[in-house]
């Protein structure tokens, strides 16, 4: 019956995302005072995203949310991650917050195609694929799956930079809940947004890609479940990823004020459901290597 209900929920949401209608604009600006990273959210689709000095808030903070209760569980405590700082990013209700999140951009798109939004999706997936298979140096050939319009991409674990993840998991990215959410008429351009989990290993490879047509979100914390264990990743702050640079929600930040991926630092943790005994790891997203912490 639970499966059931998770089944019944997901294909209710997919099939939400594919035939909602977006909004059209017939120009996009960013609000002045606005960072890059929170124009992006809006173009993503929410406006609760907010900007700080520092560019650790992220989203709103709304006491006794469940996104705050969810976030009094965590339980890394990385160096440099104290346990007491993830209470900096109590946020809001918004559930595009809780997961990293892919933008892509498609151009020269008719008004009249949005009244087709699963072709605009196929078109969003070519990108996406044409992207990976870019980068087979790094991440090898990759066994490609579609169920329903959502796509799963697995890696060789001997290959590239996924033999650094053969103690910890396996090498893929997931690319689900396709939705379009933006269409600008005077640039003709149209915006789909995915969930994205495999964020750490799509992380590296927009961190050389020069194009401005995908950015990723990433969430502060994400943490995934596999056989007997369970795994978290955690940055800092939330930040936002385009052309190869990080960008923070800092509040007048325009793109040029976007650091280098090499600044980025992920940590990693891995934990057995039935010991509790966990391993953490410091991952330097440049080149994809893992520091054993603990």
């Amino acid at each position: 019956m639970l499966k059931q209900t998770l089944a019944t929920f997901f294909l209710t949401a997919l099939l939400a995302g594919c035939s909602s209608t977006p909004d059209i604009h017939e120009d996009f600006t960013a609000s002045e005072g606005d960072s890059y990273a929170k124009t992006t959210m809006r173009l993503m689709g929410s406006n609760k995203f907010v900007d700080s000095k520092n560019g650790d808030e992220g989203t709103r903070k709304v006491a006794g949310s469940d996104a705050v209760k969810a976030l009094q569980l965590v339980s890394l405590d990385f160096v440099g991650l104290a346990q007491n700082a993830m209470g900096d990013y109590l946020i809001e209700d918004e559930p595009m917050a809780r997961f990293s999140q892919l933008l892509v951009k498609l151009n020269d798109v008719s008004e009249a195609e949005l009244s087709n939004p699963e072709a605009l999706i196929n078109q969003a997936d070519a990108k996406i694929s044409n992207f990976i298979a870019g980068n087979e140096d790094k991440v090898g050939v990759a066994s490609i799956k579609k169920q329903g319009l959502n796509v799963f991409y697995t890696f060789d674990n001997t290959a590239g930079i996924c033999k650094n993840l053969m103690p910890f998991k396996s090498c893929s990215m997931n690319f689900t809940q396709p939705k379009v959410v933006k269409y600008i008429k005077n640039t003709k351009q149209a915006y789909i947004r995915y969930v994205n989990v495999g964020h750490v290993i799509l992380t590296h490879l927009l961190g050389s890609y020069e194009n401005d047509d995908l950015s990723l979100y990433v969430s502060p914390r994400v943490t995934f479940y596999g056989s007997g264990n369970s795994y978290q990743t955690a940055t800092k702050i939330p930040v936002v990823i385009n052309k190869g640079r990080v960008h923070k929600f800092i509040k007048g930040e325009e793109f040029a004020g976007g650091s280098s991926i090499g600044d980025l630092v992920y940590y990693f943790q891995k934990k057995n459901g039935n010991t509790g005994a966990a391993e953490q790891y410091k991952i330097n997203v440049a080149d994809y290597t893992y520091t054993k912490i603990n």
